[in-house]
């Protein structure tokens, strides 16, 4: 795809043979395309600022630029009005993405000054906006939810009982009951967990009409499960939930408890080509408290998110037995697809 002259990385991805034939089918070529916009739009975003390495945004911004500055040199006459249009022409609905980085961006002066980013993100008059990027009109956030979707159409039969961990406002479990064959999605029987009451109270609201049986649950994953009813699950999925667990181990380790043997933990987490990577969605997702400060480990050498490699240790050092990677490709070679799905099974 060239837009205003511009031949993208991600057109020198899609020529080449997919090592897995059906990544194609979720990984489309538009999504990897803005997901290389979206790095350069937030390189043109540090690049406004006067950086001090000595705080921890200004650290990151630099070795963001140090990182993204050389692959996105011939590109330096585009400017940042420029790429907004080039995202907004390559998937539309990136304007939601778009709307999410650009307040972080004016709340700049309040999250260096010290107050938190839980006070101003979630703001009541802010949850629309969160509710609008989580949806699944949203594509380049919806990628996440078809992944583990997939996953369940795969996997689930009529009868079983699974579980949704940090489900926020509940575009996960939408896609999946839109995607589930009706006889089993009538036979489905969903624990629906998060922590934050709010987010519990708008997914009763969206997943009213979806054709699941529900039950909601109030769940710190940091915690073992509290919830007896049922005690264990044939399949536990989450989303860009479980990297900002404290002890990543320990909480996977419970939700193993909880699996019944021959089940599977479906993660869905974004990844960083390697582990020394930026990406740009810890411009917003960085500012969290609970981003940082975590127990580390050698399966866990960094808070925040990790490579794929580093996954798949945490979830054997939790005792799976079976650990699958979706899509199973070098991410060097592909560093715009900053997403993965991990199957681990018990």
């Amino acid at each position: 795809m060239t837009v205003n002259g511009y031949s993208t990385i991600a057109d020198r991805v899609f020529h080449r043979p997919p090592p897995d034939p059906t990544w194609h089918q979720l990984l489309s070529r538009s999504f990897v395309h803005a997901n290389e916009l979206m790095t350069l739009y937030v390189l043109r975003m540090t690049q406004t600022y006067s950086l001090d390495g000595n705080t921890p945004f200004g650290a990151w911004a630099l070795k963001y630029q140090a990182t993204y500055d050389p692959i996105f040199a011939p590109f330096n006459h585009l400017d940042r009005d420029q790429i907004r249009d080039m995202l907004l022409t390559v998937l539309p609905s990136t304007r939601f993405v778009i709307e999410l980085f650009e307040f972080v961006e004016q709340s700049l002066p309040e999250l260096l000054s010290g107050r938190s980013a839980e006070d101003i993100f979630f703001a009541p008059s802010q949850i629309a906006m969160w509710d609008r990027y989580f949806n699944t009109q949203n594509e380049l956030y919806q990628v996440n939810n078809e992944m583990v979707a997939s996953a369940a159409v795969d996997q689930l039969k009529s009868g079983q009982f699974i579980c949704e961990i940090g489900g926020g406002l509940g575009s996960a479990a939408a896609t999946l009951a839109d995607r589930l064959d009706p006889e089993v999605l009538a036979n489905t029987h969903l624990t629906f967990t998060d922590v934050v009451p709010i987010f519990l109270t708008r997914a009763r609201r969206a997943l009213a009409n979806k054709g699941l049986s529900i039950k909601f649950e109030r769940y710190d994953f940091n915690q073992e499960p509290q919830f007896t009813d049922p005690d264990s699950f044939e399949f536990i999925y989450a989303v860009n939930a479980l990297h900002v667990a404290f002890d990543l181990e320990k909480s996977l380790g419970y939700l193993r408890n909880r699996l019944q043997s021959g089940g599977a933990l479906v993660l869905v987490e974004a990844i960083r080509p390697q582990l020394d990577w930026p990406i740009y969605p810890e411009f917003v997702f960085g500012f969290f408290r609970d981003f940082h400060h975590r127990k580390l480990s050698p399966q866990r050498p960094k808070a925040g998110f990790l490579d794929a490699n580093h996954w798949v240790k945490c979830l054997k050092s939790a005792g799976f037995s079976r650990v699958d990677v979706f899509p199973n490709i070098d991410l060097n070679a592909y560093p715009f697809v900053i997403t993965a799905r991990f199957t681990a099974w018990k």
